[in-house]
């Protein structure tokens, strides 16, 4: 004689969250790990002074900060901007969340601020308004060549 028996399995899948795990009635609560990504906002060179990122944290976070560069840690949910706006040069965002049990999680994102754009000045002689020149030479300065492509 063959027996059949349906077993209903419930798991829980991807990082951080409350969800249930077992078989049929014998179902209970499960705890995963804390986590936290920063889903939006830039990284590498930018030029706005007052950037902003979004974040997702899952887990069952008790408490939610956002640092730039290691400073003082403000509460924040969901996005962060800085109350003003940051000086030229390497920052790191980071985005920090912690359980009462003590459990953390932590993304970061680096990035080069550099909000003046470069001064380019042309240099004699200068192309005339008309030339049959299918590929004029021009020549100029710059003060910071590194955006130049």
């Amino acid at each position: 004689m063959v027996s059949i028996r349906i077993v209903r399995i419930l798991a829980v899948v991807g990082i951080g969250g409350i969800g249930l795990v077992g078989c049929g009635d014998n179902a209970r609560p499960a705890v995963v790990g804390l986590g936290v990504r920063i889903v939006s906002g830039p990284s590498g060179l930018i030029r706005d002074p007052r950037p902003t990122w979004g974040f997702t944290v899952v887990g069952g976070a008790d408490r939610v900060d956002c640092v730039i560069d290691g400073g003082l840690a403000v509460p924040c949910q969901d996005s962060f901007t800085p109350a003003g706006d940051l000086a030229d040069g390497d920052h790191e965002f980071a985005v920090r969340a912690t359980r009462a049990d003590g459990d953390q999680a932590v993304d970061t994102r680096a990035f080069r601020l550099d909000d003046a754009a470069p001064a380019i000045a042309l240099q004699a002689p200068l192309i005339p308004p008309r030339t049959s020149d299918q590929q004029p030479v021009v020549s100029f300065t710059v003060d910071d060549a590194s955006q130049i492509r």
